[in-house]
């Protein structure tokens, strides 16, 4: 092993136990690839994404509005996530790769999160052994945003990187400036994430002006908020202006740049839209206990906060940097699931170089140090029983699921392929996860009622007419027919999917009582297909049946298979 190019890489000296510090450092990137293999299935989003930027290839032009559904829908369309599906377009439907491609894009972005979270750490003054200690902690809270491939992943890698670079104007660098425009600018069209990243910006104006007033002696050191008025006149103006006025003429810059996107200013009115709309029925907008393991991921977040808040106890408060911002990430990742890998960037860029100096730290560092061989055992058995978990998932492939033994992610892979092959144009009714691989795949013979994109796309009584049909609620069946709805595309562990199963009559052409005018015209294991009478499709019973995925899953055009 060369130890001294390891130890360049990982920025420390050689005197350092390289293979120790690698070992552990390993260990836990392999754990942590483990952890997220079982989020390997492509997420919905990424299906209405390519879908823009493909009919902006086939048309020529930018849609501004939709074009997609047939029910009511916000004009204009503020597609926010734009430029991420310009992306996953490349990357799957146009790359020699295709799906791979997608895989292949999610494992780059990952490996430089965690590159530049490392170096943000360090130079915070994290011991690498803290770093590789403490990071595990937030497995459990961190891992939401690392979909295949969720636009929320550029966010977190732009926000790692925006990290680094204001920890440079603290040294008092001023080369990343333009790039962080730049890539503000790339941010802003990518996600609606790059919020974060302004709000980070301003604070760390605020934290910058606190600082040179403290350092005037303006501000109390004891008493951060005592203003010392007689310091006042030994206050040097032009300095200030010097030192810290280009930070300020950055904010008019910052909301300038918010304008450059395909929308404009009305993008301003989708955000407060966005912001202050409730997202009661969507589950990573719910509070952390309502993740898949409630106990395990609230444990961790008790954990990550204690030792957040131990270690702001053992700095003065002038040494707070990103410290409060961190703090409203913690209060934001346990009210919103999706919110905890926001959380998890900023913990793990700052409070491993906080317990670092403290008395908990040092310990632990020497307790490693004493128990070398034993550790670097334990590095080597944990990181090969996570490999071998993440191989056996495997965790280097695109997974569409399909079957009804993936529950509600599953898609209508078969449904699609019968409205393919029967040449089906019409308005079909879809579930929210399911509606986008419908447009990716049949548009422009079909259009849907409802996909992903919800407050991006949709008037706001859609969605919640939608889950009132599909979860079967009282007046549901006087709601159906306000939807010029041809066919009903249902998934089977919907309430829906039970009444319409149990009300099929075969012997009157699958006939469904209670439910007049409309019949069963398709059912697989998974989903099924409910038409009106004068919808000309045969019946078709695929149950039992193997379910494969096109060889165009995610290629450019739409599937006939």
């Amino acid at each position: 092993m060369n130890t001294d190019f390891l130890a360049r890489q990982l920025r420390i000296g050689r005197r350092r136990d390289v293979v120790l510090i690698g070992g552990l450092i390993g260990a836990m990137l392999v754990g942590f690839l483990a952890y997220i293999a079982r989020v390997n299935s492509v997420t919905p989003d990424a299906f209405h994404e390519m879908s823009l930027v493909r009919e902006w290839y086939r048309t020529g032009e930018f849609p501004r509005n939709d074009v997609w559904a047939y029910s009511p829908t916000v004009q204009p369309t503020v597609h926010h996530e734009w430029a991420t599906g310009l992306a996953l377009y490349w990357s799957a439907a146009t790359s020699p790769l295709r799906e791979q491609g997608l895989m292949a894009l999610r494992l780059s972005l990952i490996a430089m999160i965690w590159l530049v979270l490392y170096r943000v750490a360090r130079n915070a003054g994290c011991h690498p052994v803290i770093f590789a200690i403490l990071a595990p902690v937030t497995f459990p809270f961190f891992w939401v945003g690392f979909g295949t491939v969720r636009a929320q992943l550029f966010t977190l890698l732009f926000l790692s990187i925006q990290m680094l670079m204001l920890q440079s104007d603290w040294r008092g660098k001023r080369w990343w400036i333009a790039p962080w425009c730049v890539m503000f600018l790339l941010w802003l069209n990518m996600h609606a994430g790059f919020i974060v990243g302004g709000a980070l910006f301003l604070w760390h104006v605020v934290e910058r002006t606190i600082d040179h007033l403290a350092r005037y002696g303006i501000l109390d050191a004891g008493q951060p908020w005592n203003l010392r008025r007689a310091r006042f006149a030994k206050f040097d103006s032009k300095k200030a202006f010097q030192q810290l006025g280009y930070l300020f003429f950055l904010i008019p810059v910052l909301v300038l740049l918010t304008t450059w996107n395909p929308w404009g200013t009305d993008y301003w009115f989708y955000l407060y839209r966005a912001i202050t709309m409730p997202r009661p029925s969507i589950t990573e907008w719910k509070p952390l206990w309502h993740t898949h393991s409630p106990l395990t991921s609230l444990l961790a977040y008790g954990v990550a906060s204690m030792l957040l808040l131990y270690g702001m106890a053992s700095r003065p408060w002038k040494r707070w940097r990103m410290v409060p911002f961190c703090l409203l990430a913690a209060m934001a990742g346990v009210q919103h699931i999706r919110h905890g890998s926001l959380y998890g960037v900023l913990w793990i860029g700052i409070v491993p170089a906080l317990v670092s100096a403290t008395p908990l730290g040092k310990s632990i560092v020497a307790w490693i140090n004493s128990r070398r061989r034993e550790v670097i055992t334990v590095a080597a058995l944990s990181a090969s029983i996570c490999a071998a978990f993440a191989v056996s998932l495997p965790f280097w492939k695109v997974q569409l699921p399909t079957s009804l033994a993936d529950g509600k992610s599953a898609y209508p892979v078969g449904a699609v392929r019968y409205l393919g092959k029967h040449n089906f144009e019409g308005n079909v009714m879809t579930p929210f996860a399911s509606g986008a691989f419908v447009s990716w795949h049949l548009y422009p013979k079909v259009q849907v009622s409802l996909d992903g994109r919800y407050e991006v796309a949709y008037q706001p009584e859609v969605f919640p007419d939608h889950e009132r049909i599909y979860n079967a609620k009282p007046g549901w069946k006087e709601l159906l027919p306000n939807y010029a709805s041809d066919v009903v595309l249902i998934h089977r562990l919907d309430p829906l999917g039970a009444i319409v199963m149990r009300n099929a009559d075969q012997r009157a052409d699958y006939a469904i009582h209670g439910l007049p005018g409309w019949r069963l015209c398709y059912v697989d294991d998974t989903y099924m297909i409910v038409c009106r009478n004068d919808v000309q499709l045969p019946h078709e019973d695929a149950r039992r049946a193997k379910i494969f995925l096109p060889s165009d899953a995610l290629a450019g055009g739409p599937s006939t298979q």
